[in-house]
């Protein structure tokens, strides 16, 4: 991989913060085509941003492992899948983890409020939300390394927008799931 200068950050970063923002775009018309359903369940609105967050959060944490140990030599080493799995099932658990103490302080709000149903669908939602930012952030940094792109310049910036879309998506899905 060729040394980092200037000039190669900025022509890797430059596209992917494009493609970036389209992703982001996305999310928007996501909610605007959605906007009669999320009107009557307006909780969900609130539930956006912390879902992308820390799905985005997830994502970017195991794709920055992943990219440090591409970069050593690591993964492509006889312990590589080791290491991957590892990875992998780290930010599963931690997502399940995190997810779950978030959805018991909704809980714990229902007498600010806080409608019954936003526990569960916010818990399944950060499930979907997960696997996602796994899966994506994986994919990203192993193409952006076969491609002799620094996974570092690809990884946050596409896994956050794509989980702008995701959050949403997720969001409604486990919504539609758990009958609302």
């Amino acid at each position: 991989m060729a040394a980092y200068t200037v000039r190669r950050i900025v022509l890797e970063s430059y596209f992917i913060l494009l493609i970036a923002a389209v992703f982001s775009l996305l999310a928007g018309f996501l909610l605007q085509e959605n906007l009669e359903r999320i009107l009557r369940l307006a909780m969900l609105i609130a539930l956006v941003p912390p879902i992308n967050d820390m799905g985005g959060n997830i994502g970017c944490i195991v794709g920055a492992r992943l990219a440090t140990a591409l970069h050593l030599g690591i993964i492509g080493s006889g312990r590589g899948r080791k290491h991957l799995r590892r990875n992998i099932w780290g930010s599963m658990i931690s997502g399940v983890l995190s997810f779950g103490a978030a959805g018991a302080v909704l809980i714990l709000l229902g007498p600010l409020g806080f409608p019954g149903w936003v526990a569960p669908v916010f818990f399944l939602a950060g499930i979907f939300q997960t696997i996602i930012a796994t899966l994506v952030s994986v994919w990203l940094a192993f193409v952006a390394f076969r491609e002799g792109l620094d996974p570092d310049n690809v990884v946050a910036p596409i896994i956050t927008s794509v989980c702008d879309v995701s959050g949403v998506v997720s969001l409604l899905l486990a919504a539609k799931m758990l009958g609302l």
